[in-house]
């Protein structure tokens, strides 16, 4: 499960555009790209905190 969390960018917090809500998932994600994905290597790609 993804864990919420309070996010900002330095000292100013972040809010979503469509609710106003300050709390957001943390969670790590593949940065998928086409060639990897053509060749079945998708595994092998990097992943990034979303």
């Amino acid at each position: 499960m993804a864990k919420s969390v309070h996010a900002a960018i330095g000292e100013h917090p972040i809010h979503c555009l469509m609710c106003d809500n300050d709390t957001f998932r943390k969670r790590e994600v593949k940065l998928n790209s086409t060639g990897m994905e053509l060749f079945d290597l998708a595994w092998a790609n990097e992943s990034a905190t979303a």
